[in-house]
């Protein structure tokens, strides 16, 4: 046999066996995922976040949810979608929970509460890195980035808007003028007529207030003496806004949380009077 023909049967040889090898060989078992939480997503109606840092509870109301404890306020969407994932979040590997030190879950530093199912973030898988939680008499191994997005104090959870997605305006009145939307557009009422902005500014200033986001947060901020404006909703819903002055700022409390949204001077002074917006 030729040296060539000898390199030719042990490659053939070779390609035999890898085919026999991948032929007769176990099939793996599908991977199995785990739910951590039984309840439906959808059905859940109350939440509730613990840590060293307190507890933080949101109810739903009206297919929207609200921050009901420490304070009043809407959470920010970002961070309730976040919080809406782990309901739905899947494991494929799971353990009895006999020794929780060993998975650091002895003490956990969070706790999230679905309704009544209570599930604890505590210590990472040295290798893989994921985070081991508990639910129940069993722990469940998942990806960090699930527990690691979750405030753990108010402040990173409320919405730094001055109005939600679905709080559309339709009329805002304060002092002697008030601003409303008309079948043909927008119209404010003044005193003094002269003073009155177009319908394109109106329209542009009433978007400034869907949009606006505040560049700090006041939590719990004393009632202001100063002026407010009153802005009504379509669907009938009536907000009060509070408003109060420094050199540099300026701070808009809705009544209906504890929350004061503060703005530079400029952008403040222009949610408070449609006459400061310019449009280009």
């Amino acid at each position: 046999m030729t040296h060539h023909a000898r390199l030719n049967w042990i490659m053939l040889s070779a390609i035999m066996g890898v085919l026999i090898f991948l032929y007769f060989r176990p099939q793996l078992q599908d991977s199995r995922d785990y739910p951590i939480f039984t309840n439906s997503a959808a059905m859940i109606k109350t939440l509730r976040l613990v840590s060293k840092y307190g507890e933080i509870a949101l109810e739903q109301r009206h297919d929207h949810w609200y921050v009901t404890k420490p304070l009043r306020a809407r959470p920010d969407a970002e961070k309730l979608k976040a919080i809406e994932k782990i309901l739905t979040a899947k494991s494929q590997q799971r353990f009895p929970s006999g020794d929780l030190a060993r998975y650091g879950l002895e003490h956990p530093y969070l706790e999230l509460h679905a309704d009544s199912q209570r599930v604890a973030f505590g210590g990472f898988a040295p290798i893989t890195n994921q985070q081991y939680v508990t639910s129940g008499d069993t722990v469940y191994l998942i990806e960090p980035h699930y527990g690691l997005v979750l405030p753990q104090q108010v402040d990173g959870l409320v919405d730094r808007r001055l109005l939600a997605a679905h709080e559309v305006p339709v009329r805002f009145e304060w002092e002697n003028s008030t601003v409303k939307r008309l079948d043909e557009g927008w119209h404010q009422d003044v005193i003094d007529a002269r003073t009155a902005s177009n319908n394109a500014v109106l329209q542009q200033w009433a978007r400034m207030w869907q949009t606006a986001i505040a560049s700090e947060l006041k939590i719990n901020p004393q009632n202001p003496e100063g002026s407010s404006i009153k802005v009504s909703l379509q669907g009938g819903q009536e907000l009060i806004f509070r408003v109060s002055r420094t050199a540099d700022a300026i701070v808009l409390q809705r009544q209906d949380e504890d929350i004061g949204y503060q703005f530079s001077a400029e952008t403040g002074q222009q949610l408070l009077d449609p006459g400061m917006v310019r449009i280009d």
